[in-house]
């Protein structure tokens, strides 16, 4: 439960916790940055650390001169590469495990294979701006053996606009004073908007199905 009391805490006050890293840890705080980003993005397990808000605050404090733009853009464009490439060769490593194939019913994982060889492009970009879905996606690309070029090329693009335009975003609006004094209600605007794409695509499944 503290765990939770604190890490809610930090995802809202990305500001302050940006600060303390800052403070505490000096340039250290790029290679802490862009961990994160690779974590969240590489590895399923760490879906739940910040993404989309994290690269808005970085671009925030690079706006006010604490962090060098340059870096950040670069870095998080690496990391979020770097992290969907491991993410897709371990799904391709853990699809074609033999006792995993066995518990996967064969039909399901042929409309995967499909599935992705047709909107695998487009799904890989899309998943960049939907929590979850960013770290799920990749690894199911990897284990629908999806073409790697094919997913390199999306994976690559959707790193850009989403690893750069978020914090060039941030670097921009960041030095605006309303934004500045209402860092929170920004946050939770953003975290907001990425929730929104998964819920409308629910809701649209569930009316077909009826």
């Amino acid at each position: 439960m503290e765990f939770i009391d604190w890490y809610t805490y930090y995802v809202l006050h990305l500001d302050e916790l940006i600060d303390y890293i800052l403070e505490r840890f000096g340039t250290w705080i790029y290679v802490i940055l862009f961990g994160i980003i690779f974590a969240e993005t590489g590895f399923i397990i760490f879906s739940f650390l910040p993404g989309d808000s994290l690269l808005f605050a970085a671009g925030t404090f690079a706006g006010l001169g604490e962090l060098n733009i340059w870096l950040l853009v670069v870095g998080f464009f690496l990391a979020a590469t770097l992290g969907d490439m491991l993410n897709f060769t371990i799904g391709r490593y853990c699809g074609q495990m033999r006792w995993v194939r066995r518990m996967v019913n064969k039909k399901n994982m042929a409309k995967a294979q499909h599935f992705f060889e047709t909107y695998g492009g487009i799904t890989v970009l899309l998943a960049r701006f939907m929590p979850v879905l960013r770290s799920l996606i990749p690894f199911v690309a990897g284990a629908s053996e999806m073409r790697y070029r094919y997913f390199m090329f999306y994976n690559m693009l959707g790193a850009l606009i989403w690893g750069v335009g978020c914090t060039v975003l941030g670097y921009f609006l960041g030095t605006i004073p309303w934004v500045q004094d209402n860092f929170m209600l920004v946050i939770i605007a953003i975290m907001f908007t990425t929730i929104i794409p998964p819920i409308y695509a629910m809701i649209k499944a569930r009316t077909r199905k009826r």
